[in-house]
This record gives C-alpha cells, structure tokens and sequence, in this order.
C-alpha cells in the first residue's frame, strides 16, 4: 500500500488557544482542554455573515436569512453558565441578563438543569430542521438581538452555539474538530450540571432523567411550563429558581480538579483523546495515495465556465473551473495521484498543482480511494 502523502500546515498561525473562545468558567475548570489549541475559523464571520449570498444567489446552493442566521436555535444553557452570566456585573451583558430573567419569570424553558428550548419550540425545530435552519424566523434564538445581529450572551454561550462554524478554514477536518469539541463540552457541561442539581436537593429522579411526561396542547402553543410541572422540578428552589442558578455557579465553580475529574469521568478522558486526534489532523494533514471524486458531490452552475461545487458540507462550495471539474473523473482511486496529474498534463493540457489537489481533498470532493486509507486536508475554502 503506497503511504499517504502528507502536508504540516508549518507553524501555529492558524490555530488559537481555546481560551480565548470558550466561557470563563471553563478556564478554571478545564485547564487542559483551555490550553489547548485549536483552528482559527477566519472565514466563518458572524458580524459580516458568511453565508448571505455575494452577489446572485446560485440555485440549489445554501444561504442564511440575514436577519437570523445560525441563530435559528436554541440552545440549552446549563445551569452553573446561567448562573455565571446572572452573576457577571458587565453592563454589556444587561440585555442578556434582562432575557434571562424574563424567561425565568415567564417559565420558558426554565429547568433546574439550565434554560432549555420550550416544548412547543422543540416540536417546531424538528418539524423544520435542516431546510429551516439559517432561514426560518420562527426559530430564531430569543436571545438574539435582531437588531443588533449578535448574542446577548456571547460569553456565556453553551457547546453547541460555541462550536458551531457556518464555514472551516481547514475544511472537512475543521469540521469534525469541532464537532469533537462539541461532544467534549456537552459531556462535560451536562455532567458539571447534574453535579450541581444533586447537590442542591433536586428530586433524583428528575436528574437521572427518570421524569417523563407528555407536553400539553396548551404547553405547546404558549411554551409555558405547567405551574405543578414547574414546582415539582424545582422542588424547595420554586419561585427562588435565579438564587438557585446562582448557588450551580458557586457549587461548580468551588470544585477541586478531582472533583471535576470524577464528575467528567472516562468519557471525559476519550472525548479529550478524540479532541487531541483532530487537532493532529489539521496541524499535519494527510492525504492517501489515490483519490477519487466524491460520488455526493454536487454541481451549480454560477458564473461564465465556473461551477460551485459542494462535498462535505453545502454550506462550503469550492469555486472550479469546468475543466477542473470534468477532470475529477480521472481520479479513480486505484491510481497514484501523481500519475493522474501526469495524465490530466499530458491529455487534458493543464497543471493541477499540489495545493490545488490538497484543497480539493480538505474539502473531500476528492476522497480516499481503494489503494489508501482516507486522512485529512488543505485549502482556501469560497468566500
């Protein structure tokens, strides 16, 4: 079997220390995995959306309804983050807060385990997720600010609005490092939130998970939860539920390394060896020996001979030529690829250099074929 063929990004410039995106509190109680690195996303912008269309917009390619964009969801913020913001005294937060305190007040989607998305928008979500997602208005985050086209609780955002990327700098790699991250986070903060509702006396049935129970129709269309349903969660904590995700902050935020240790357990231990395999994807990428078009790829016709072309994610097509395109049938995934860019040279009259077929492979409209095991990328992805 020939060996894969790989590429060292050369230095650290496109990477940055998870702490200076991840929450505060996961500083201290995290230190690891804070100190870690990972892939600056530079193309995936929030204030200038990055998935709005430039110009036309190409049939059959996605984009973002400007006024929403990724933020047609809603996260679940665990209880010590909510607890985290309540405390923080920074003015810039007060519309954040303000939200909070509202959907505590109103219980919408107050639970001891943090703010959580309302039934009625949990069955709405599913009901229209994926076409809906970027462009549905009713799904719209409550705690995005329309207005302004930002979180009101940027720094306190959960694993899931935290890792989400709409495009990766290092393509289909980029996207299963945070995709990793995304897993490790959640483990940890579900974990970390469990800790703190046992120790605060929630019924142990609710945390195990053990209480279920069907919405109402009217839970459903006005999204409040049940006065009784809402008593029973909270138990003594009821009608004190802001003092209550204060105290998840301090109970959190006063644990040992070992106790954060034993709350995150060996998952937590495979989450964080899982994380490290990612990284070492993006930081010295790999390519097999042969390669083959991707059979899910997708074509759009956009201006004069170029197509977007799309592979891992239609969020991220890749601008080429039409004879670039035609050329990916030569890779068969049986020959060496320097034997198909000899062939496309001699037979089809132009140079397909190594950076080119790297992109290509980052973005796996090339992948592994028969004679190589799939690894990793390279490339600058369409903006």
């Amino acid at each position: 079997m020939p060996p894969a063929v790989t590429a060292p990004i050369g230095d650290d410039s496109e990477l940055v220390e998870l702490a200076q995106i991840l929450p505060a509190p996961y500083s201290s109680l995290l230190p690891e995995l804070a100190s870690s690195l990972a892939p600056r996303e530079h193309i995936a912008t929030c204030h200038d959306c990055a998935m709005r269309p430039r110009g036309e917009p190409v049939p059959g390619v996605d984009y973002f309804d400007p006024d929403s964009k990724c933020c047609t969801f809603h996260p679940s913020v665990p209880n010590f983050l909510v607890g985290a913001l309540l405390a923080d005294t920074d003015p810039a937060l007060d519309e954040g807060r303000r939200r909070v305190r509202d959907r505590i007040a109103r219980r919408l989607g107050a639970t001891p385990r943090g703010l959580e998305p309302p039934r009625g928008y949990s069955m709405r979500y599913r009901a229209l997720e994926p076409r809906g997602f970027g462009v549905a208005r009713s799904l719209r985050c409550p705690l995005h600010d329309a207005a302004g086209g930002e979180c009101t609780i940027w720094r306190f955002r959960e694993a899931t609005c935290l890792t989400f990327h709409c495009k990766h700098a290092h393509g289909a790699d980029g996207l299963a490092y945070w995709a990793s991250l995304q897993g490790a986070l959640a483990h940890a903060q579900r974990e970390l939130a469990l800790l703190a509702m046992h120790r605060l006396g929630i019924d142990r049935g609710f945390v195990l998970g053990l209480t279920r129970r069907e919405p109402t129709a009217d839970e459903i269309e006005s999204e409040v939860t049940p006065d009784s349903v809402h008593r029973s969660m909270f138990g003594s904590w009821s009608g004190r539920e802001e003092a209550f995700y204060l105290r998840c902050h301090e109970v959190v935020g006063a644990l040992s390394a070992d106790e954060v240790a034993r709350a995150v357990g060996t998952r937590g231990d495979v989450h964080a060896a899982e994380l490290a395999a990612r990284l070492e994807a993006i930081r010295t990428p790999a390519m097999p020996a042969c390669l083959e078009r991707n059979p899910r790829l997708r074509a759009f016709p956009a201006d004069g001979d170029r197509f977007l072309v799309a592979a891992f994610s239609d969020r991220q097509p890749l601008r080429l030529r039409r004879r670039l395109l035609r050329a990916l049938d030569r890779f068969d995934g049986v020959t060496p690829t320097a034997q198909v860019l000899e062939r496309i040279r001699a037979e089809d009259g132009f140079v397909v250099d190594a950076s080119t077929v790297l992109r290509l492979w980052r973005h796996r409209i090339l992948q592994g074929g028969r004679c190589g095991d799939p690894g990793q990328d390279a490339g600058e992805p369409l903006r």
